[in-house]
C-alpha cells in the first residue's frame, strides 16, 4: 500500500508517521506495516524530523515541496500522484489569527490547493481532508454553542477556518464518488516530534513548565474543543480503515474532538501541575474565539476510542520537557 502525507513533517504529520513507525501490525488499520511505502511531503527540510525516519524498519521516502508548487501543474502533480492508495492532506498554513495578515496566501494554500489536489490523485485513491473545528469559531452568543454535530452549520471567523469550509465544500459537491473523508480537528496538544508551541494547550504547558502565570484572554468561560494530537492520527486511520472496508460512504464529514473545555478550566488543570504556576486573567485582552463546544458521537458510533486525555499529557509534557520545570 502506497500512502502520502502532506505536510508530514507537521506536528498532525509527524504523529501520523509515528503511528505507522510504531505499529509494525496495526490492527485498527487491518495492514501489516511492512508492506507500507509512505511517501511524506513537506515544503519544508527539517533534519532531525527528515533523520528519525531512518532504520524503523518501515519504507520512508522524504519529498521536499510546496504544496502549491506541486499543484500549479496538473500534469506534473497527475504523475507524482499515480499509485497512491491513501493521501493524507494535511499540509496547510497555521495560525488561525494570522491568516488575517495573510488572506489571499491562505486561501491559495487551502482552498484552492485542496481543490487541485484532489483532481489529480487515481481515481480509486482515498483522500483524506484535515479540516478545523474551527469553522465554528465565529458563532454568537445567540447561536447554538454545545454538541455541534456535523449537520450544525458552521460559521468560521477567520480567513484560515474559512477557506478550510471552502475547501470542504469544494470536496463534497464533486458530481461522482471521489473517496473523500473529512476530518475537523480539535485544537490539537500534546507531544509528537513536530511539536508547535503556539495552541492555546500547548502554550499552556509551557507556561506552566516555566513557572509563568498561565494567560487566559478574556474570562475564560468560552468553550474550546480539543483532541490529543495522536488520537488525531489514530482517528484518520480508522477511518480510511472503515472506508476500505465499504463500512461508511463517501463525502463524509466527522468530527475529531476528544474533550470540550471553557478556557479557564483548561489553564486551571494544567496549572495544577506546577504549585509556582498561577492563572492570570489580563486586562483588555479579549477572547480570540467566540465559544464552540463540538460532538464527536458521529464517530464514536463507528466504534472509535479515544485514548488520550489532559491530564495523562500534561504528566506526559513535564516528563519530556522536565528540565524546563522551575
Amino acid at each position: 500500500m502506497r500512502i502520502l502525507i502532506t505536510g508530514g513533517l507537521g506536528y498532525v504529520g509527524m504523529a501520523l508517521v509515528d503511528s505507522f513507525r510504531n505499529d509494525f501490525l496495526h490492527e485498527e488499520a487491518g495492514i501489516k506495516a511492512q508492506s507500507l511505502e509512505v511517501t511524506i511531503l513537506d515544503k519544508d527540510f527539517i533534519p532531525q524530523r527528515v533523520a528519525s525516519l531512518q532504520g524503523t524498519g518501515l519504507n520512508f521516502r522524504f519529498v521536499q515541496e510546496d504544496i502549491n508548487s506541486l499543484t500549479s501543474d496538473q500534469e506534473k502533480c497527475k504523475e507524482f500522484l499515480k499509485g497512491f492508495d491513501v493521501i493524507y492532506h494535511l499540509a496547510s498554513p497555521v495560525e488561525a489569527e494570522l491568516s488575517v495578515n495573510k488572506e489571499n496566501e491562505t486561501w491559495q494554500t487551502i482552498k484552492n490547493a485542496t481543490e487541485k489536489l484532489a483532481n489529480c490523485k487515481p481515481l480509486n485513491c482515498v483522500f483524506v481532508f484535515a479540516s478545523t473545528a474551527n469553522v465554528f469559531g465565529g458563532l454568537s452568543q445567540y447561536d447554538q454553542q454545545e454538541n455541534l454535530n456535523e449537520k450544525d452549520t458552521p460559521k468560521p471567523m477567520y480567513p484560515y477556518a474559512k477557506s478550510k469550509l471552502a475547501a470542504e465544500n469544494a470536496l463534497l459537491e464533486r458530481r461522482d464518488p471521489e473517496n473523500i473523508i473529512i476530518c475537523r480537528f480539535g485544537t490539537a496538544y500534546g507531544y509528537s516530534d513536530g511539536i508547535r508551541f503556539n495552541l492555546v494547550t500547548n502554550i499552556f504547558f509551557k507556561q506552566m513548565l516555566l513557572g509563568q502565570p498561565i494567560e487566559v484572554f478574556g474570562d475564560g468561560s468560552n468553550f474550546r474543543s480539543f483532541c490529543h494530537v495522536r488520537d488525531l492520527a489514530r482517528a484518520m486511520r480508522f477511518l480510511v480503515n472503515l472506508y476500505q472496508k465499504k463500512q461508511i460512504s463517501d463525502k463524509q464529514v466527522f468530527h475529531v474532538v476528544q474533550a470540550n473545555f471553557q478556557i479557564k478550566e483548561l489553564a486551571q488543570i494544567i496549572a495544577s501541575f506546577n504549585k509556582n504556576c498561577q492563572v492570570v486573567f489580563p486586562p483588555n485582552k479579549p477572547a480570540s474565539f467566540m465559544s464552540y463546544h463540538l460532538s464527536s458521537k458521529k464517530l464514536t458510533d463507528l466504534g472509535f476510542k479515544f485514548e488520550e486525555n489532559l491530564k495523562e499529557s500534561t504528566e506526559e509534557m513535564v516528563k519530556i520537557f522536565g528540565v524546563m520545570k522551575k
